[in-house]
């Protein structure tokens, strides 16, 4: 009925990286770095959550930028306000130059060391 009934979509999801692009590198990215983030987790917060959010956002970063930049060299980043830090991390390790910045050092920096 939905069309037919007059129905229009309100919301169309996955118009910026196609959803099975950004799968493809979450998937690898866990595979990749999952297992080793959450059993090193240095904060007293919850190391599931904020792994696997912050591996989703690297997903869509970097699948974002392949684009943005295909023609042209990754300018960097900047993370203000990078809190944890593990997102500035996850994408160092991946090959992409940036920097992250927060009020106060945080106990897991001193985890992560250089990429």
């Amino acid at each position: 009925q939905g069309q037919a009934a007059g129905y229009v979509k309100k919301v169309h999801h996955d118009v910026v990286i196609p959803q099975a692009r950004f799968q493809d590198r979450y998937s690898a990215l866990k595979l990749k770095h999952a297992a080793r983030l959450v059993s090193t987790w240095a904060e007293v917060t919850d190391p599931l959550k904020h792994v696997f959010e912050d591996l989703g956002i690297a997903a869509f970063l970097i699948e974002l930028w392949a684009d943005m930049y295909r023609d042209q060299p990754f300018p960097g980043f900047v993370d203000i306000g990078c809190g944890n830090g593990l997102l500035v991390h996850i994408l160092l390790l991946e090959g992409y130059a940036g920097w992250g910045f927060d009020a106060r050092e945080r106990k897991s920096w001193a985890t992560y060391g250089k990429p």
